[in-house]
């Protein structure tokens, strides 16, 4: 056969209709037979490396039986490691994301042969730690006993003495309400977000803020709206609140709004961060870059964007985990 000479790069579909009509039905025939033998080669591929994947990485689990998750979803492959060459392959290489993706990542973290194994990072200076304590700092750094609106989050008590490298933890329902994640219950879905209001629901209520973590909802927007804000966004901001700024002095008032945020952030924020929504007022009225009303109206602009971006409760987690805590 003397197909392949004749193929040659191929970049439209009517390049392909045409070559095909100019073969002749031996090469045609021909064709479609190596294309199935290709076809099948690579199935068995997959199929052996998916097969030895699963002798070589048992099932952890702490009952010793099928969990109803992984039961249902059985069928799924799993993702695995695999080189560049696999990545352009396809999913069939690498396995398709489960669907019950907070479920998975707990079991990553917290049930596998590593999850005691420690590691060294620097994302928030010289930190040993382990999947477990880095599970604990994000999804639920303090003894449940212990979180209640009587008590002050800095007198609740942490699963881990030591978080390391000076990293003060945050609940996620800051993270959660300031992203308006959603969280799927057998109930129904529950939007995160209406901050301001959180601090009166019951402390048993899973949207509940105390009233200190409500100021730290609006520090995570405004470190967002630092690497967001231009003259565009700060006049659209504005005007919701019906306050007016010229177009020329609106790229000006947002590098000052910005240099002014930076500077507070760099100072206080990070791992111990000591940043709160009063340290920001406080600094916006020393430099007269924005009044109180000005600043609500950007946290609530970008808190509004931020929603619109239907982000779910495992996203949260998973961007936390992703970017190293801290």
């Amino acid at each position: 056969m003397t197909v392949a000479p004749a193929v040659g790069v191929v970049s439209r579909t009517d390049d392909v209709l045409e070559l095909l009509s100019n073969l002749s039905d031996k090469d045609v025939h021909a064709l479609l037979a190596g294309l199935d033998t290709a076809v099948g080669e690579r199935a068995a591929e997959v199929k052996t490396r998916l097969s030895a994947r699963a002798k070589a990485e048992p099932a952890h689990r702490q009952d010793g039986a099928e969990s109803e998750a992984d039961g249902k979803f059985s069928n799924l492959s799993e993702a695995a490691y695999g080189d560049v060459a696999d990545f352009h392959r396809g999913l069939e290489v690498v396995g398709t994301p489960h669907p019950q993706a907070r479920d998975q990542m707990h079991k990553e973290h917290t049930q596998k042969a590593d999850s005691q194994q420690e590691f060294e990072a620097w994302n928030s200076g010289k930190n040993v730690t382990t999947p477990q304590k880095e599970w604990d700092f994000v999804v639920e750094p303090f003894f449940s006993v212990s979180v209640c609106a009587g008590t002050s989050p800095a007198d609740w008590t942490r699963k881990h003495v030591d978080y390391g490298g000076s990293r003060a933890p945050i609940r996620l329902q800051v993270f959660n309400h300031a992203t308006s994640a959603t969280l799927v219950t057998e109930r129904g879905d529950v939007t995160f977000g209406n901050y301001n209001c959180a601090d009166a629901l019951e402390d048993s209520d899973p949207l509940w803020l105390h009233k200190d973590e409500v100021g730290l909802v609006k520090v995570v927007v405004l470190r967002h709206v630092k690497s967001q804000l231009d003259g565009v966004s700060l006049r659209a901001a504005l005007a919701k609140k019906n306050i007016d700024v010229q177009v020329k002095a609106a790229e000006h008032r947002a590098d000052k709004i910005v240099q002014v945020l930076s500077t507070y952030l760099d100072e206080t924020d990070g791992s111990a961060s000591r940043s709160t929504f009063d340290g920001v007022v406080e600094a916006f009225d020393k430099k007269k870059a924005a009044s109180v009303a000005e600043v609500e109206a950007l946290i609530d602009y970008f808190h509004a964007k931020l929603a619109r971006q239907k982000i779910k409760k495992p996203e949260v987690i998973a961007m936390r985990m992703y970017t190293g805590p801290g």
